[in-house]
């Protein structure tokens, strides 16, 4: 049995890892050697559970070669690192054994390794929760006890990406737990639930395999607690339903014709950069509308969102329910509307409930995904309440939208401009010179040495790094440069000369075409004065870390510039209601948050403040300032470092902060309210404007 507490630190994997690394280095990474190792590590972790004898486990492995079995239990008694292996649950060894054996096929296809409290998070409020209470209402009626123990017996599973079978052995393990709590109350030892209530799908067929001997696994395990002394262990069966196979070929509908009531699993997650022509080709033949024709920007999918589609295809008709861990990206942005609006408007889903972005770490194995979110939806009828649960916090929604908000199932698409009177924003000065026109700091007084006639044209260069953490890097500035300027300088004419062949070699159009004038920047935009905010945000800042910049700066296409703003746009930017708005909308990259123009910056909805709301947010946002200025020598990623603010800025923060949630009147809301307040506003003045997608 595990314990939930315990941590297992990746010693555990490269213990293991090791051993069978030195094994196949040896031997050869055979197929043959990887059923050797799968199971030797089962024996031996079932003797040492003493679920059986060692002389069971010998005559299990008695057609194995000796010499090789013998040698991996003196490995794994030996124990270099001292884990226990009595704290190792079946789904956790799964999912262990399956990333050291099959370690590139994660990096490939996307995989992300699922915590027991992670499988849980989707499970329990599925459907755990309601059969545990069940239970406690049938305490000490014999026949309602009997009539949830057929029920449970009854339910099917299905898990369209089961990789080493995670979920499936994690759902079996807690149904045979309540069995067994059943049973005991009844005097019973009559088992129903069985691994044929289990269906999956996965592409791996050693990850099936694996998940075929952790089930027997956790069924001795069930049938020891319940018999304390079991005259004999019930025999492997073969796993009928799991089969292995693309998921996104497979007609589901062949496999389960009589429909499953769950559908649960972590489908595989690959961004569009990473994908290969093969997942390319599947998420196109699937995002397809009635007429067979493609959705619109399908390019942009995370991989991931094919198994949303099919599921949802799957239960129209059916009263399953569905509930996936997956990336984070599939409710952000521009994606939210690409995933999710398919699904409410051609198959009629509603999202019963929602974790919202958590941080995935996997301390057993390995880190594969930095942020993801758990989604449960369905099409039948659901009068329960639906909830959002953000951290500690669970919120009681009316409707759960594609962004995972209390709020209409609406979309917030790219608008050109701002949707509120508000200064427009640009993005910074793209460069598209292969670093030609860039000096960094390493470079610049030797530059400056052997070419003093360039000095004139060298403007500090800031992209969001540089802003953040005040870093000195330049750039050449050749807008007044002349002809005859250019021929005289050498090194600038060497440096001209690259860009030009970096730009005429393009596979891009209008790449080529910037080759025509190859001395300067793609733009060359520098307001006299403006806001400047970086494009990527870092997630352990608390606030968006905006600032004044001049036309003595040039702003790479890493920053966003806002000419014309003053004090009052600075403290609704640097306020927590744009950063609930920004963590609510915008993408990842990384763990960095992304800014953006047409999604966050236009689509945002600014309040209306009374003339005194809006001299008191001016004063506030003066007050941010003059508290950075008491630390010149600090960068902004020093000063909103969150362990270490000054608490002169905080309080100064925080005094802003209550001047915007009044102009808003969002005072006492938490951070979800607020985005579904701006999100309904939002809606309500696209529709006005006729402009709502």
């Amino acid at each position: 049995m595990s314990n939930p507490h315990l941590k297992l630190s990746t010693k555990t994997v490269r213990f293991l890892g090791r051993i069978y690394d030195e094994l196949a280095a040896e031997q050869g990474d055979t197929l043959e050697l990887k059923h050797i190792f799968v199971q030797t590590v089962f024996c031996f972790y079932a003797v040492e559970l003493n679920l059986f004898s060692q002389a069971k486990a010998e005559r299990l492995l008695e057609n194995l070669p000796r010499n090789l079995v013998g040698d991996l239990n003196d490995q794994f008694r030996n124990n270099s690192i001292g884990f226990d292996w009595k704290v190792l649950s079946p789904t956790v060894l799964s999912a262990l054994v399956e990333s050291i054996i099959n370690p590139n096929a994660k990096q490939y296809e996307g995989i992300c390794y699922v915590a027991e409290k992670t499988v849980h998070k989707i499970i329990d409020p599925l459907f755990l929760d309601d059969l545990r209470a069940e239970f406690k209402k049938c305490s000490g009626d014999p026949n309602k006890l009997l009539e949830l123990q057929n029920k449970i017996a009854t339910l099917k599973f299905f898990d369209p990406a089961s990789g080493a079978g995670i979920f499936i052995i994690e759902t079996f393990l807690s149904l045979r737990r309540l069995e067994n709590q059943i049973l005991k109350a009844l005097g019973s030892t009559d088992i129903k639930v069985s691994i044929d209530q289990f269906f999956g799908i996965e592409l791996n067929a050693f990850a099936v395999y694996i998940t075929d001997i952790a089930l027997w696994l956790v069924e001795c395990q069930m049938f020891k607690l319940l018999t304390e002394m079991p005259t004999e262990l019930p025999s492997r069966k073969p796993l009928k339903h799991v089969v292995c196979g693309n998921a996104l070929t497979v007609d589901w509908e062949e496999l389960l014709p009589d429909g499953v009531d769950f559908i649960f699993g972590s489908p595989p997650s690959l961004g569009m950069t990473q994908q290969s022509k093969r997942h390319k080709e599947e998420i196109a033949d699937i995002f397809r509308d009635e007429r067979g024709k493609l959705y619109p920007k399908v390019g942009k999918l995370d991989y991931a969102a094919c198994w949303f589609f099919k599921a949802a295809q799957f239960m129209r008709g059916r009263h399953t329910r569905t509930a996936f861990v997956s990336t984070d990206s599939i409710c952000q942005s521009e994606l939210a509307q690409l995933v999710w609006q398919p699904l409410f408007e051609r198959f009629n889903v509603h999202i019963d409930f929602a974790y919202r972005a958590f941080k995935w770490i996997e301390d057993c194995i390995r880190l594969q995904r930095l942020y993801s979110v758990a989604v449960a939806f369905s099409a039948v009828p659901n009068d329960r309440p639906r909830f959002i649960f953000d951290g500690a916090e669970r919120v009681e929604a009316k409707n759960i939208n594609g962004y995972l908000l209390d709020a209409p199932n609406i979309f917030v698409s790219g608008l050109l401009h701002p949707l509120c009177d508000v200064p427009e924003i640009h993005r910074g000065n793209q460069a598209t010179d292969d670093g030609n026109l860039i000096i960094e700091f390493k470079d610049y007084d030797e530059f400056v040495r052997r070419e003093p006639q360039a000095q004139k044209y060298i403007r500090r260069f800031m992209m969001g790094r540089e802003f953040v953490n005040n870093l000195p890097r330049w750039c050449l500035w050749l807008v007044d440069a002349t002809d005859e300027e250019l021929e005289s300088m050498p090194l600038v004419k060497e440096r001209v000369a690259a860009v030009k062949r970096f730009r005429a070699s393009s596979t891009f159009i209008k790449t080529r075409r910037l080759a025509r004038r190859p001395h300067l920047f793609r733009e060359q935009i520098t307001p006299k004065s403006f806001i400047a905010i970086p494009k990527v945000l870092s997630e352990k800042r608390p606030y968006l870390t905006a600032g004044w910049l001049d036309s003595t700066v040039v702003a790479g296409d890493q920053l966003f510039m806002i000419e014309g703003a003053g004090l009052y746009e600075f403290g609704i930017l640097e306020s927590t209601v744009h950063m609930a708005w920004v963590r609510a909308l915008g993408g990842r990259f990384g763990s960095g948050l992304c800014y953006s123009k047409t999604i966050i910056y236009n689509n945002f909805v600014w309040c209306d403040p009374t003339e005194a709301q809006r001299s008191e947010i001016e004063r506030t946002a003066q007050g941010i300032l003059d508290a950075r200025a008491l630390y010149p020598d600090r960068s902004l990623a020093q000063l909103y470092d969150i362990k270490k603010m000054p608490s002169e800025l905080r309080a100064a923060h925080e005094e802003n902060d209550r001047a915007v949630l009044e102009a808003y009147g969002f005072e006492g809301l938490t951070e979800i309210e607020i985005v579904s307040r701006l999100m309904t506003e939002c809606a309500r003045m696209l529709e006005e404007r006729e402009l709502i997608v």
